[in-house]
């Protein structure tokens, strides 16, 4: 390979780095953050947040028996409680995920800018200790 094609090579590659390899890094850190929000269906969790748990609800009887209706409100209040504490769970493992990824593009974005000037460095570095 000749200088003239070196340099059309480097050019290039500069163009690909600095400009399509930037807006994918971007588009896949959206990507993600997208994704979790759909894995996660936060809407949906915060919509049913004090439901029961799995839909199991004891229905009342007809009559008036205050046992009967005691406990069909215990179980119904304990299953409510489980449904929000599992829901809360899910909600602030997303939560979680989506702050490491809002944390890690930024992160990624700076590491693939100084990537090459890194890779220089350290082969200037390496001819100028030999």
């Amino acid at each position: 390979m000749n200088i003239m094609g070196f340099a059309v090579f480097l050019k290039d590659y500069v163009l690909w780095h600095y400009g399509e390899g930037i807006k994918n890094i971007t588009a896949l850190g959206l990507n993600f953050l997208r994704f979790e929000n759909h894995f996660f269906s936060q809407k949906l969790l915060l919509k049913t947040l004090f439901s029961p748990y799995r839909r199991m609800q004891e229905r009342y009887k007809k009559g008036f028996d205050v046992e009967a209706f005691l406990e069909s409100a215990i179980i119904n209040f304990i299953t409510r409680l489980v449904g929000f504490l599992l829901r809360s769970v899910i909600l602030l493992a997303s939560g979680v995920a989506n702050l490491f990824t809002i944390i890690a593009i930024p992160i990624a974005l700076v590491l693939w800018i100084f990537l090459p000037l890194l890779i220089v460095a350290l082969l200037i570095a390496g001819f100028y200790f030999l």
